[in-house]
This record gives C-alpha cells, structure tokens and sequence, in this order.
C-alpha cells in the first residue's frame, strides 16, 4: 500500500504564494516526495524606493531574487541595495539610470507586462555595461542616461502601460473591490521532484 502525507504552506503578502509538499512511501521503503509551489505574479510595478525597503518582497514563480545581472555585472542582493538602490543618485545619472533598471527587472521578473518597457530596459542594459553603476558620464552619454532614466521612471511609476502597485493596493481596500482581480495576478506553477 502506498501512504500519502500532505502538507501546504501559506504565505500571506504580494505576491501570496502556497507551498504544497506531498510525501508517498510504500512498505518497501520507496518514497518520493513532490513540490508545487503556486505564486502570483502581480501585473503592476514599484518604484526603486519600494525594492529598496521590501527585499523579501524579491521573487519569482520559481522563487526569491539573490542576484541580478545590472549592465554586465552580476550583483547579489544585498550588493544591488547597498550598491545600487541605497546609493546617492543626484550627481550620477549612471546610479540613477540603475536604480530603475532594478525596479524594473523585478516588476518584470513577478509577471509585469514588459512588451512596452521591453526595448528600453535592453538598452539601459547594454548602456550601463559601457557606463556602469557609479561611472558619472558626461555629454551625450549623460543625455543617454537621462532620457532611459526618465522612460523606466515612468514605467516604474505605473505611466506606460503597468499599473503601480500601490494604485492597485489602494483599489483593493475600496469597498467593493474586487479581491480576485489581484492586480491582473496570474497564477504559475512550478513542480520540483525528488525521488528516493
């Protein structure tokens, strides 16, 4: 006979996600155990100050953000806060021009339409691997910057075509909000198997 035992791990929060772990084994001591992870992904976007404060807010439907890739340099979490998101960006325009591509990864990363952003984030990519985090341009490289700075911006302030996810947090404590809209959320599920 085979036994099953079933376990299901809810996390609150945006995006919400459930864990459900189902472990089987027979009398022979065979077991296998599986894992369907389920986490909505919001349709909306932050700014840079939000990723800055809500790092365990970094995930995926496979799991948390630990390093993102910004210009051409791997950065792990904590470098893209203290490096990147902390960082004073009023004299760089290269700092700032990182600050939104993070936010910007990340909002796409949780299920954020991209088709409108999608372009803009590949060239403040390819910009910044020529002009990194910290690297002060000037003249028409600083103009560069400027004007990619100030397209993700407004992407990441809910402008160009997303939602901000505050706009949509605040619309679902109106009363009658509708809480199965979750901001346009799609649900993704991901199966991780291991067998003994």
């Amino acid at each position: 006979s085979v036994d099953v035992e079933f376990t299901e791990i809810t996390v609150e929060g945006c995006p919400g996600s459930v864990t459900r772990i189902y472990d089987a084994f027979d009398n022979c001591n065979n077991a296998t155990s599986v894992t369907q992870v389920v986490i909505l992904n919001k349709n909306c976007v932050n700014e840079p100050s939000y990723w800055a404060t809500h790092p365990d807010e970094w995930l995926t439907p496979f799991g948390p953000v630990d390093e993102l890739t910004i210009g051409c340099v791997m950065y792990t979490k904590q470098e893209v806060i203290d490096e990147i998101l902390l960082a004073e960006a009023k004299k760089d325009v290269s700092i700032a021009l990182a600050q939104e591509v993070v936010a910007a990864l990340l909002a796409t990363l949780q299920g954020a339409d991209a088709s409108i952003v999608g372009p803009y984030l590949q060239d403040a990519q390819d910009y910044l691997c020529t002009n990194p985090p910290g690297s002060a341009p000037r003249g028409d490289a600083k103009c560069i910057a400027e004007n990619l700075a100030c397209l993700l911006g407004d992407y990441n302030a809910g402008k160009l075509g997303v939602p901000s996810c505050q706009a949509c947090d605040d619309d679902d404590n109106e009363p009658g909000a509708d809480d199965d809209d979750a901001a346009g959320a799609r649900v993704q599920l991901v199966d991780h198997r291991s067998g003994g």
